[in-house]
């Protein structure tokens, strides 16, 4: 009898560290920045504060990040506080400097990767990431 009891106690054991350690990693993925945002593409019409993308579906593999047309184009609005950041990249794209950026920078065919809130058919957008290559 002393035997199943403990058997009992262990399968519980291993169980609530299971639990704990699920619980500590799904909370932890959801605090991740999603790499690419929650919109990333190519500019396709600036009207206002509201910017229309031709969406991008990233693709990773052993050799890389590539990307695809979604043949989707999603919109997001730019707020007072929307956070703007312009990255300048050279060096063939391995190198890149971060600068507070503008609507301004935003231009069209140009690429951004969007994080915001999803209201409607629009992104709201918290933080904007605008390439600029040189």
């Amino acid at each position: 009898m002393k035997s199943k009891s403990g058997f009992k106690k262990s399968i519980l054991a291993v169980f609530l560290i299971c639990l704990a350690v699920f619980i500590g990693y799904s909370s932890h993925k959801k605090d991740m920045p999603k790499e690419y945002g929650d919109l990333y593409g190519y500019v396709k019409e600036i009207s206002g504060e509201t910017v229309s993308v031709d969406k991008l579906i990233v693709i990773k593999n052993d050799n890389g990040d590539t990307s695809k047309p979604a043949q989707k184009v999603e919109k997001f609005k730019i707020t007072k506080d929307t956070d703007i950041i312009l990255r300048n990249t050279y060096n063939s794209g391995n190198e890149s400097k971060d600068s507070k950026g503008t609507i301004n920078n935003i231009k069209t065919k140009g690429i951004v990767i969007v994080w915001g809130e999803s209201k409607e058919d629009v992104i709201i957008a918290k933080k904007v990431v605008v390439f600029k290559h040189n």
